[in-house]
């Protein structure tokens, strides 16, 4: 009688954690960002570096209701700086990168042509960008 009563303890504990697990899980999976990183090369002699990695992180679509941005791009100049911008896809080939006010415009990147042109804090740049690896911030899906 009293092994019959654990069990059906643990089964019920086993009801309530499972269902929890999985929407933990899709919760997870739902609300991570696509993240694509690329090499951009400066094609002119850039005061901030001739390469810098960038990495485009795009947002899913229900976080416009929350935000203007969809999405972010963060660049790295090896030793140097970095930085980050929110972006507004206007169309399907421009993403329009600001800091905080979304009317001042610091920058550009073109996804048809893997073109950059970036106001950073301490120059500008303007290249041509090469994908390095393309991924999911949690590592599960994409």
């Amino acid at each position: 009688m009293i092994i019959g009563g654990i069990i059906m303890k643990g089964l019920k504990a086993l009801l309530i954690v499972i269902p929890i697990v999985i929407i933990s899980l899709g919760v997870y999976i739902g609300f991570s960002t696509q993240s694509t990183t690329y090499i951009c090369s400066s094609e002119n002699s850039s005061k901030i570096s001739t390469n810098i990695f960038v990495s485009i992180e795009k947002y899913h679509p229900w976080v416009s209701f929350l935000s203007d941005a969809h999405g972010k791009l963060i660049y790295k100049v090896p030793i140097k700086e970095s930085g980050s911008y929110n972006y507004q896809s206007n169309d399907t080939e421009t993403l329009t990168l600001y800091k905080e006010d979304i009317t001042k415009i610091e920058g550009s990147y073109s996804i048809k042509k893997n073109r950059l042109f970036l106001k950073t804090k301490n120059s500008f740049f303007e290249g041509k960008c090469r994908l390095l690896n393309d991924h999911c911030s949690n590592n599960i899906m994409h």
